[in-house]
């Protein structure tokens, strides 16, 4: 969908603590037995059943909330095509991820590969952003209150994984992603752009959301990045904590 790759700058602050043992699941989160035939669809079923229950933090396996997910700052550089304008967010809070939908989930224990498929209906950020460049060859430049909505999003994912030794127990890790995401439809709103000019500020709004996909996959890339970055750091803070062992049901 996204041809060539984006130079993106993502920073994440987060306050959970870390540590260094290892605690076993809690009860309420399925578990699957590797040795059985229908491993892979009772993965789907763990997964979607966890998912659900990331309302509120939980701490002692290194998890935010995620309803919404907190993001303290993000920057996306500007594209090469339509969307030529550089993009910082701040205090962005994303919604929707708890309400995702897996539907295929492969894990190879050869491979050390996790393939997902998940869609999400809705996909809700807000914001603080500052915008400056140009946007469909118009000059945009602002700052203020900002919402962004992904709706009917397919999500595509393969984790590369290895395995390493802590404290004499196996953990996964994950090393590598390949991310893609298919929004059915974008809307977004943006206020006080060009200093607040209600006229101007409604007409750029329309002509984003005429344009929304053209200007997606000029910076579709970037956007992967940033946000592969956040999962990556949560699952593996995740990964850090549980065992091998723990996260199966091998009996």
């Amino acid at each position: 969908m996204w041809p060539r790759k984006m130079q993106t700058r993502f920073f994440i602050i987060t306050s959970l603590a870390t540590f260094t043992w290892c605690v076993p699941l809690p009860p309420s989160f399925k578990k699957c037995n590797r040795k059985r035939n229908d491993f892979n669809e009772c993965m789907v079923v763990a997964f979607n059943h966890v998912i659900s229950q990331l309302n509120v933090p939980m701490r002692e396996l290194n998890l935010p909330n995620l309803e919404p997910l907190d993001v303290p700052f993000m920057s996306i550089a500007a594209g090469k095509g339509p969307a030529a304008f550089q993009q910082i967010y701040k205090n962005l809070k994303v919604s929707g991820m708890t309400k995702n939908k897996f539907e295929k989930i492969e894990l190879d224990f050869e491979k050390n590969t996790l393939d997902l498929v998940c869609t999400t209906p809705e996909i809700r950020m807000d914001f603080e952003y500052e915008f400056s460049g140009k946007i469909l060859l118009l000059p945009i430049a602002g700052n203020g209150p900002g919402t962004v909505s992904l709706f009917n999003v397919t999500n595509n994912l393969k984790h590369y994984l290895e395995r390493y030794d802590k404290k004499g127990q196996d953990h996964f890790r994950i090393i590598n992603t390949t991310y893609e995401f298919h929004p059915k439809l974008m809307t977004s709103k943006f206020d006080k752009l060009f200093g607040g000019d209600d006229a101007l500020n409604t007409n750029l709004n329309e002509v984003i959301n005429e344009n929304w996909r053209e200007l997606l996959d000029d910076v579709g890339p970037s956007y992967n990045e940033a946000f592969l970055q956040i999962f990556t750091t949560i699952i593996n803070r995740f990964l850090a904590k549980v065992s091998i062992a723990e996260l199966f049901d091998d009996e």
